[in-house]
């Protein structure tokens, strides 16, 4: 089972039918003031935007756009709870090329889109091992 395998097994099941995927060429992590008008576009006429944007608000995915929606207009539908404790438990090899990616000065965002995880993943992985440096 290659590294693809395992992260498409972990992907949830509407994944396969989101229309962003038809789309690689757009990016869909912009930067701040950069204009999202096309892929909100495309998630409007997505078949799985609702549980898109669920999934989005339920895990409290910060960036990206997801169900249509930036992590700002996500932020106003979150209830006022705390969100539930994620796992970002991954197998060793993805870890080891995070870890190597850092090091070459790949963004946050470049990471999550080149290992098909999510950047909250990457943000957390990364929060780890500066604290595990410092300690």
């Amino acid at each position: 089972m290659g590294l693809l395998d395992i992260l498409e097994e972990l992907r949830e099941p509407w994944h396969a039918d989101a229309l962003c995927r038809e789309y690689p060429e757009l990016d869909w992590f912009p930067g701040r003031g950069e204009s999202v008008r096309e892929q909100k576009a495309i998630c409007a006429r997505c078949l799985v935007r609702d549980e898109c944007l669920a999934s989005a608000v339920r895990t409290g995915e910060k960036v990206g756009i997801w169900g249509g929606t930036s992590e700002r207009e996500r932020r106003k539908m979150r209830p006022d709870l705390p969100p539930p404790r994620r796992s970002y438990a991954i197998p060793l090899h993805v870890e080891n090329d995070l870890h190597r990616f850092r090091r070459l000065g790949y963004s946050q965002a470049e990471v999550a889109r080149i290992l098909g995880i999510s950047p909250n993943t990457v943000v957390a992985y990364w929060s780890k091992d500066s604290t595990s440096m410092a300690s």
